[in-house]
């Protein structure tokens, strides 16, 4: 029996056959190949050893069948190779796409930060989560002070960079991953802050304060200060699962109406009741201006 048995038709039937079953390069498959190809032309054409037992010479009529075999069956792993590459980059498209499209979804295209839909969903989740727990979570609700007289004054560019540095100052301030900063509406935001109590959230809102203050934007017609400044309000509570996580918006949007009514720049915390699930939080903020 002869070192190797060439058979042009079984040789071809299989190349084709790994060739479809394997997704990988074509360039390896080719790589694959060249082992036996090499052995077959080293062991008839130098050493001339038989090729088979049947027979002791390769004809043209079989060179010539090998050599198409191959041709083809390049071509179509290279055509599948092809087609295997444009679907992989279009699926991956199509997921960048879903992707970004979530993204706009749950982020305010101003400031980069949160929207209120994801703020919405968060405290929802933040609530329950809480309440298995049985830890504190806080809330701060912000608005800039007389934003609506720096947007008349000042003009639409300059308001919305007045707005994206705050926020950035915001997020700056909140560096916790589980918390979340947010564009509540107009020019208030939410800050989320879970695992934690009352004196944590104060002293998150006065280091928010600090920040939006080092920013020394100037506003031409505030009461209070020469610069852009924020009223907080602080709310922190155990969430119980009989009560919902509007009783923490409420109690925070009343805290900051009475920053605003000690004319602004400050921070008010206020204890949650249960007297607040009834109220709706959008009232406080419905005269927002939108930055």
């Amino acid at each position: 029996m002869g070192l190797a048995c060439f058979e042009p038709t079984i040789w071809s039937l299989m190349f084709f056959t790994q060739a479809t079953c394997i997704p990988v390069l074509w360039q390896v498959h080719l790589q694959s190949q060249l082992v036996p190809l090499i052995y077959f032309g080293v062991t008839y054409g130098i050493l001339r050893l038989p090729l088979s037992k049947y027979s002791q010479t390769v004809s043209a009529p079989a060179c010539l069948y090998l050599l198409f075999s191959v041709v083809i069956c390049y071509f179509c792993v290279s055509l599948y190779d092809r087609l295997a590459r444009s679907q992989f980059a279009a699926s991956r498209e199509i997921e960048a796409l879903h992707q970004q499209i979530e993204n706009i979804s749950v982020v305010d295209p101003l400031t980069g930060i949160a929207n209120r839909r994801r703020f919405s969903e968060h405290l929802s989740q933040e609530w329950q989560r809480m309440a298995r727990e049985n830890q504190p979570l806080s809330l701060i609700l912000c608005r800039i002070d007389f934003f609506k007289r720096y947007s008349y004054i000042c003009g639409e560019s300059a308001a919305n960079e007045c707005m994206q540095r705050v926020a950035s100052a915001i997020r700056q301030a909140v560096k916790r991953p589980t918390d979340l900063v947010a564009r509540y509406r107009g020019d208030t935001f939410g800050i989320i802050l879970p695992n934690t109590d009352d004196q944590g959230a104060r002293q998150v809102a006065r280091i928010i304060r600090a920040e939006v203050n080092a920013l020394e934007i100037i506003h031409p017609d505030s009461q209070i200060s020469t610069y852009i400044t924020l009223s907080q309000g602080v709310s922190s509570t155990i969430p119980q699962r009989d009560s919902t996580e509007i009783t923490l918006m409420i109690t925070a949007g009343e805290a900051w109406s009475e920053a605003k009514a000690n004319g602004g720049d400050s921070i008010i915390f206020k204890s949650v009741t249960k007297k607040a699930e009834s109220s709706n939080p959008d009232e406080m903020f419905s005269g927002d201006s939108i930055g």
